[in-house]
């Protein structure tokens, strides 16, 4: 939504919808920014993890498979999708040592930089758990 000023009263606001802006555009403003202008905190970031189960049950004893495995976290996402759409950007935030490699394949190309606060212990993990494909 889009905040337009009430011209005979400045104090009063009115909200007004704005026109989505479609993703070449999107793509062309971001990439029309310099390293600097983008820097994505992630106070709380996490490992994403999508389990797939054959027959899940709920309650019952299940062996699954991992399928992915992936960094996360709000201004991690964010960076992800501006690299996709190959705008420059800078990650900071707190990540566990121990879940560090998880995090590395996300700097290789050099359109993310790396800005990370490498703490003792883990980064928290979020568990997708998926029914396998083709299972009823």
């Amino acid at each position: 939504m889009a905040v337009v000023r009430d011209k005979r009263d400045p104090r009063r606001a009115a909200r007004q919808p704005e026109t989505p802006l479609s993703l070449t555009s999107l793509s062309r403003i971001i990439r029309s920014m310099s390293l600097e202008d983008i820097i994505t905190v992630t106070l709380n970031a996490a490992v994403d993890r999508v389990i797939e189960v054959e027959n899940f049950t709920i309650g019952a004893h299940q062996t699954g498979r991992e399928v992915s495995r992936v960094p996360g976290g709000k201004g991690v996402n964010v960076s992800r999708i501006l690299a996709a759409l190959d705008a420059p950007s800078i990650a900071t935030g707190f990540i566990g040592k121990e879940n560090r490699s998880v995090f590395d394949p996300i700097f290789r190309d050099g359109t993310i930089a790396d800005e990370l606060v490498v703490l003792d212990g883990r980064t928290r993990e979020n568990v997708t758990i998926s029914r396998a494909t083709g299972c009823g």
